[in-house]
């Protein structure tokens, strides 16, 4: 219930700086100049199945991460979904066309649940946020 309570209740002192999170922008920050979301879009439009459905969820998470911990300014490189969108759209190839829509589809599934508020397993920390 405790490790619960901390994982979903904010922490007392809102002004109090959190380095970890810090330390994760600086990271995300430099990987995404680096163009490591070009990169995982190439890799979910050419790879096999299993390693472009990693590099989905890897790409969502990472998106929600910058989207959270990064200024808005960083969030521009991490706009490489246009390619994305274009293998989409493209009439190319029928296999890359539908790849692309699929990942697009699971990114959205991503998003949604990311969106969701967190639910409490216990019945005691249920009680403790309804007040």
């Amino acid at each position: 219930v405790a490790e619960e309570g901390k994982s979903l209740l904010p922490p007392k002192a809102m002004e109090r700086v959190n380095l970890l999170d810090c330390y994760c922008a600086f990271v995300l920050a430099s990987l995404i100049k680096l163009g490591l979301f070009y990169s995982l879009v190439e890799v979910v439009k050419r790879a096999e199945q299993s390693i472009s459905v990693m590099a989905t969820i890897l790409i969502g998470e990472l998106l929600h991460l910058a989207n959270s911990i990064l200024p808005s300014e960083y969030f521009v490189y991490s706009l490489s979904l246009p390619e994305l969108i274009a293998s989409a759209m493209s009439f190319d190839s029928q296999a890359e066309r539908n790849r692309a829509s699929e990942v697009i589809n699971c990114l959205d599934r991503v998003h949604q649940m990311k969106k969701e508020p967190v639910k409490p397993s216990s019945l005691y920390l249920k009680l403790t946020l309804e007040q």
